[in-house]
């Protein structure tokens, strides 16, 4: 997609994204817990970064469009936040500088396996330990036939869908060096609690947030939004 129309699509979906739940963020807090530093590869809102940041964790929040980045730069700032215009195939950073590099959606952009290799190799280059990532589950026909019907009006909505099985083929043939990879469930029928949260005091809400992504493992794939693949690099 051109440069030009992704910030057109942008401008029309932020503000969407921005009130959603950071569920990203919320998921990365429950499983990696220990993290301290993350690198966000195709940040689009930065909702997560931005909550993540709050949560303590610095994250560098990047996107290739650079419009895109400036607005958010200006628009939130945070002791732990930085935004970065870069090219996720070739990243501005030194080799093993992160703990966690992230991104949501990313992924759906590509149909050529090979530009997926590219960019996990890049990845693990800069992550000194994990990789994290999220697509959209191929096995949930529901989702896959909603977008279809979407992407006639909105080329948001025009994106590849992976099955699980597809996701680990993906990751163990790119040639990375992993310790090992993880496939959870991300999304999907308990994301109904999060505008009940809303309503509920700060600590029965900040508990209720760390169990959702613990619930999202309990449903089945047919239900199930997006495919989370935790990847340990073998540094």
């Amino acid at each position: 997609m051109e440069k030009e129309s992704w910030w057109r699509i942008w401008q029309f979906h932020l503000e969407e994204y921005l009130k959603s739940p950071a569920r990203a963020g919320f998921f990365i807090c429950e499983y990696f817990r220990s993290i301290h530093n993350s690198l966000e590869i195709a940040c689009g809102s930065s909702k997560d970064s931005i909550y993540l940041s709050k949560r303590g964790v610095f994250v560098v929040a990047t996107d290739y469009e650079v419009r895109l980045i400036e607005y958010l730069k200006n628009r939130f700032s945070h002791s732990n936040l930085f935004y970065l215009a870069a090219d996720a195939f070739k990243l501005p950073f030194r080799d093993d500088a992160f703990e966690l590099v992230f991104h949501n959606g990313f992924f759906v952009l590509f149909n050529d396996n090979n530009d997926i290799y590219t960019l996990l190799k890049e990845q693990e280059r800069v992550s000194r330990k994990y990789i994290l990532f999220f697509v959209h589950n191929k096995l949930n026909l529901k989702l896959v036939n909603n977008f279809s019907k979407l992407a006639a009006n909105d080329p948001l909505y025009n994106i590849r869908f992976f099955e699980p099985k597809e996701v680990i083929r993906i990751v163990k043939n790119s040639g990375i060096a992993l310790r090992s990879v993880r496939i959870l469930k991300f999304g999907g029928l308990f994301d109904f609690i999060f505008p009940i949260c809303k309503m509920m005091p700060n600590l029965l809400y900040s508990f209720i947030i760390k169990i959702i992504p613990r619930l999202y493992q309990i449903q089945p794939w047919v239900k199930t939004e997006r495919i989370a693949c935790i990847i340990e690099v073998d540094k």
